[in-house]
């Protein structure tokens, strides 16, 4: 009897232990694809995991559009308050971006370059939503160590993705920002002729 107890009891423990290794397991696992899908310093979505949603985005029959934006003189920034302001920078812009686009697929695409993934009309809805992102950008207190760093966002937005490449439609967001940044930066350009 004491030795169908006691194996009850390894039994027991057993079962205990292994699940509770499996839930380790599989939390560590979920950990490792959360840190290979996001850019470390922001908590967004990196450049390689942002890739696959693009490719999903085009072969999908819903319409949705793509914006990029970039930081105004980021390296001045940089330059002149130093690159832990710059990355201070970086990640207050992400928490705003995840505010005010809170149903897109947000990542940051380059430096400071942020590519926002948003189901709907870019016409109807793009310029609304990256002009609300843009305002807030340019009336947030940046305050770095009692510095107040002026921050804008210059954005292009390219409209669903119509029978082009992930490469294509990227290309053609990153057009509307040269645009923009020869208009004078801190805009949001939606179609190619100049600014809207």
């Amino acid at each position: 009897e004491i030795w169908i107890f006691n194996s009850g009891i390894v039994l027991f423990f057993l079962i205990f232990y292994s699940g509770v290794m499996l839930k380790m397991i599989t939390d560590s696992e979920k950990q490792l694809i959360d840190i290979a899908h996001t850019d470390r310093l922001t908590g967004l979505y990196n450049r390689h995991f942002m890739i696959t949603k693009l490719e999903t985005a085009v072969s999908d029959d819903r319409e949705s559009f793509l914006a990029m934006a970039d930081i105004d003189y980021f390296k001045k920034i940089n330059d002149t308050y130093g690159h832990n302001a710059g990355d201070y920078i970086l990640v207050n812009i992400a928490r705003i971006m995840k505010e005010v686009c809170k149903d897109s697929e947000i990542a940051r695409w380059g430096g400071e370059e942020f590519l926002i993934l948003t189901d709907g009309n870019a016409e109807k809805d793009g310029k609304a939503l990256l002009e609300r992102l843009r305002t807030t950008i340019e009336k947030e207190d940046f305050n770095f160590e009692g510095q107040h760093i002026k921050v804008t966002l210059t954005s292009g937005i390219a409209s669903d993705a119509g029978g082009r490449t992930v490469d294509q439609w990227v290309g053609e967001a990153d057009e509307k920002i040269y645009i923009g940044k020869k208009n004078g930066r801190s805009r949001v350009i939606l179609i190619n002729e100049g600014e809207t």
